[in-house]
């Protein structure tokens, strides 16, 4: 009886010992990856105070509130003021909302991309996002837009996410000029509302014939833009909008018009980003057909298209699940 019950005593103080020995070689790898996870938190939300408070203030003075300088008239959205604080909330919150939707898109059907352009990229939100997104993994992304004081403000809020300007840039252009880069260039060019703020339709081809020249062959164009089928114009809600025009103004390309003006391209259907967003929507799990995801994707107020351009020998991208 008492052999037993030292046998046993030692027996599981060796178990304890063994299982705090475990627990010990653990503890390193286990803060690692709490380190890991908070840098992640931190990244996703925060930009360091420092350049946090120089992004403000150039909110503050009018970066990114204009939205439209082409418009024969100063009014509306053709006019530079002062950000109100609701519009710098938001600003500070970009990059986080990002890399939540348009980023996640770009991640599940392009993957990878190496070089990356965002034109009309404002005050770098998106231009960060992607940069700091581990799938698509850019060792180049350029921003360039039409507002210095916005190129001056993304070049501060790149540096408060500690991304060098070796890898993340910012140039000022003027509107409706040749984008100063090469044919065939990039492998992902973005452009997110900014094209219901360019105020011609001729203007509009021209800048969409610059996004499909300066996107090599195997690339990807993807564009974010108002949707016209609605009763009210996006931005400024003004009752068709879209369709009764006014200088100073946004107003929505219809659909039809990007198929048509990116001919010769593949569109990707991005059908797992729409079923997400319709399954956030009305809070369900219950699987939803293909032909409801197809019709939400028309009546969305928001238009996101990708278009992959054909390689010299016609290939297409390779399918990616939904």
């Amino acid at each position: 009886m008492g052999l037993s019950s030292g046998r046993d005593t030692v027996l599981t103080e060796e178990r304890h010992g063994l299982a705090s020995s475990r627990f010990l070689e653990a503890l390193p790898r286990r803060f690692e990856s709490f380190g890991t996870m908070c840098r992640g938190m931190i990244g996703r939300t925060f930009m360091k105070e420092k350049y946090r408070t120089q992004f403000v203030e150039l909110l503050k003075q009018g970066a990114a509130v204009q939205d439209i300088y082409d418009s024969p008239a100063e009014l509306g959205y053709a006019v530079t003021r002062g950000a109100k604080n609701d519009f710098v909330q938001r600003e500070l919150a970009r990059v986080d909302h990002h890399r939540k939707n348009a980023c996640w898109l770009l991640e599940e059907y392009v993957g990878q991309a190496d070089r990356i352009l965002d034109v009309g990229c404002g005050t770098g939100g998106f231009s960060v996002a992607m940069a700091l997104s581990p799938r698509l993994r850019p060792t180049q992304v350029v921003g360039i837009d039409a507002s210095h004081l916005a190129v001056e403000a993304a070049q501060v809020r790149a540096a408060g996410y500690d991304l060098p300007s070796s890898s993340v840039s910012f140039m000022g252009c003027s509107p409706g000029e040749r984008l100063p880069f090469e044919d065939d260039y990039f492998d992902l060019t973005v452009c997110t509302s900014v094209i219901e703020f360019v105020t011609s339709k001729r203007a509009r081809t021209d800048l969409i014939m610059e996004l499909r020249r300066v996107t090599r062959p195997g690339g990807c164009v993807f564009i974010s833009t108002p949707n016209p089928l609605r009763l009210h114009e996006h931005h400024s809600r003004r009752f068709l909008g879209d369709y009764f025009r006014r200088s100073g103004y946004p107003w929505a390309t219809g659909p039809w018009e990007f198929s048509r003006l990116f001919s010769g391209w593949q569109e990707i259907p991005v059908t797992k980003y729409w079923r997400r967003k319709l399954t956030e929507r009305l809070g369900t799990r219950l699987p939803i057909p293909d032909p409801v995801i197809k019709a939400f994707s028309w009546i969305a107020p928001w238009q996101n298209r990708l278009f992959h351009k054909r390689g010299a020998f016609g290939t297409d991208p390779l399918e990616r699940p939904v």
